[in-house]
């Protein structure tokens, strides 16, 4: 039944004692359940909505911070991106040569234009004697 329905009736009150008037207060009995049940769950849904508004914003606030973090990240990721950037055109383009060689293999694992020009040097120089 509706909210409406369930409050606008009212007891029945039969003056015999008969099956009528346990009937009646069946009736009643039925009545007064339902509208205590629908008390119940009236106050159980306010207190699921109340508990809805406190998680949403809950993770309302979460998702704000993630957001300030992926932003700050990606701050982070560019500045190292131009870092590298600076840092690779910088050791590519000295004049001096620079390379990276793993030991003890000796193996060089980076060279850059010089240290390329100078091994290349070496090489021809080593192939004419």
């Amino acid at each position: 039944m509706k909210d409406a329905q369930i409050a606008n009736h009212e007891d029945v009150t039969l003056g015999a004692h008969d099956e009528f008037q346990l009937l009646g207060e069946t009736y009643n009995q039925m009545r007064q359940g339902l509208e205590n049940a629908h008390e119940k769950l009236s106050e159980i849904n306010e207190r699921l909505e109340q508990l809805v508004e406190a998680r949403t914003a809950e993770l309302q606030r979460v998702n704000q911070e993630l957001m300030h973090d992926i932003a700050k990240r990606e701050q982070i990721e560019t500045a190292l991106q131009q870092s590298e950037k600076r840092y690779r055109s910088l050791v590519e383009n000295t004049m001096d040569g620079y390379f990276i060689c793993q030991i003890p293999s000796g193996r060089f694992l980076f060279l850059n234009k010089i240290s390329i020009k100078v091994q290349e040097a070496l090489q021809t120089a080593g192939a004419t004697k």
